[in-house]
Parts: C-alpha cells; sequence; structure tokens
C-alpha cells in the first residue's frame, strides 16, 4: 500500500511536470516567452531605473524620511510609506497601479519603562537618551531617544558584564576556558 502511495505520487509529479514543459511549449511557440523579448524588456526596465536616478534627489528623500521618526507600527512609520508610495506614482506616472501598500499584521513590543544601571566598582545610571540638540529637529522625538531591542521580553537582569568579542560560538568556548 505504502509503495502505491508513493507510486502514485511520483505519477501525479511526472503529470504536472509533463503539463508544466507543455504549457512553456505553447507559450514559447507562440512568442509569448520569446527569449529576447525577456532580455528587452529587462533591459528596458533596467535603463529606466537607472536614467530616473538623481543623486540630489536621493539626498532629498533620505533626508526627508529621517527627519521624523519611522519606528515601525508609529504615524511615522505610515508617514514614511506614504510618502515612498507618492514618490514611487510619481516616478511610474504611467502604470501607478504596480504601487501597492499592504498592511501585514505583525506582534510589536514598545518598552514601559528602561533602565541601564551599573553597580560595580562605581554606580552609575545611564541616561539611554541622546542629548537634544537645538539644530536637529529630530534629536528631542520620544522615538528617536527610546533605545530598546524590540523582541525581549520584559525583566531585570543583573550579571557581571562580560566582553565576549564579536559573540560566536568560538568566543564563548574561550570565555569558557577562562
Amino acid at each position: 500500500r505504502m509503495y502505491r502511495r508513493v507510486w502514485q505520487r511520483r505519477t501525479s509529479c511526472r503529470n504536472a511536470h509533463q503539463m508544466i514543459v507543455m504549457v512553456l511549449a505553447i507559450m514559447m511557440s507562440c512568442g509569448m516567452l520569446s527569449p529576447t523579448s525577456a532580455v528587452v524588456e529587462d533591459e528596458t526596465w533596467e535603463k529606466m531605473f537607472v536614467q530616473g536616478v538623481d543623486e540630489k534627489s536621493l539626498k532629498d528623500y533620505l533626508f526627508k524620511i529621517t527627519s521624523y521618526d519611522h519606528v515601525a507600527g508609529t504615524l511615522g512609520d505610515l508617514r514614511s510609506t506614504n510618502f515612498v508610495k507618492n514618490r514611487l506614482e510619481s516616478s511610474l506616472r504611467d502604470t501607478p497601479a504596480l504601487v501597492e501598500v499592504e498592511a501585514v499584521p505583525v506582534m510589536l513590543s514598545y518598552p514601559i519603562s528602561r533602565q541601564l544601571r551599573m553597580t560595580e566598582p562605581v554606580e552609575f545610571n545611564a541616561s539611554l537618551s541622546e542629548t537634544i540638540l537645538p539644530n536637529d529637529a529630530t534629536s528631542d522625538n520620544v522615538w528617536r531617544n527610546l533605545s530598546f531591542n524590540a523582541y525581549s521580553p520584559s525583566g531585570n537582569v543583573s550579571a557581571q558584564l562580560v566582553y565576549a568579542n564579536y559573540g560566536d560560538p568560538d568566543d564563548f568556548v574561550a570565555l569558557e576556558k577562562l
């Protein structure tokens, strides 16, 4: 019985393979899969992309996107998504339907509080925030100054600080030998 099931699967795979080969052969004979047309189309898209790149525009776009918070799941993230979408749509005036934004459900966590404190040899509490600079409009943004590891669980950890080089397995083996 097991042999029959395996054989049936192999037969159905073989039939599917033959069907795919036949469909591809028909498409090629109709010119739908002409190798030269695919290459020309790729080259056309590549030329459009390269010709559309303007160094100043890229610099301006990067400045614009980084001028406000854009942490995943925040209004700033939505704002930068819409900015990129609008730029792409304006670049592809003839085919704006190609630009789509898809919302993807994710599990994100943001810290309620956070603290980094050294207890030995001298007690020290780290501020975990950058200094607010008058000439940087984003330096006082709560998200920019909210350093955290997004996928770490809440909790308190107290331990001796150890330098582990790159954190590779070999580095930890070397530490255990000390």
